[in-house]
């Protein structure tokens, strides 16, 4: 039986931004495969239906840059930002790095012509050493 309207990426994708919103605390490894935690770096991204706005402050020196975060399909978050040449698309796992509830890992999804993009958004975290390898951010939610 097949129900009319009923479509199962949509709701997975609603819930999946349902479970983003919140002030995120970050540790991102730029390809080393060791995660450096930004203790002085937080991600709030806002509650309600719909595209997300996000905030990434840098409470070393109050730096703040904003934009958007869409879930464009299930598991493909998005990020926009004026701060960025060009849109970041991250691979969402909400079962890594631990299955306990409040933490996720964004993988960066690479595509060509997107390095300016990657270094602004890390120059922002002062996330150093990226040589071009893979990058994942870990999240847990702040307490």
């Amino acid at each position: 039986m097949v129900l009319s309207g009923c479509d199962e990426a949509g709701s997975k994708r609603t819930s999946q931004a349902q479970q983003l919103s919140g002030t995120w605390n970050l540790c991102v490894d730029t390809g080393s495969g060791e995660c450096s935690t930004l203790d002085d770096v937080t991600l709030h991204v806002s509650d309600g239906e719909g595209p997300k706005t996000y905030q990434l402050t840098r409470e070393q020196n109050g730096r703040e840059r904003t934009g958007r975060m869409e879930l464009v399909q299930a598991n493909v978050l998005l990020m926009s930002g004026d701060f960025l040449a060009d849109d970041l698309a991250w691979d969402l796992d909400f079962d890594r790095p631990t299955e306990i509830s409040g933490s996720a890992r964004l993988t960066l999804i690479r595509t060509r012509g997107r390095n300016e993009a990657i270094r602004d958004f890390l120059d922002f975290l002062g996330a150093t050493g990226w040589t071009g390898g893979q990058i994942q951010m870990d999240l847990r939610l702040s307490s």
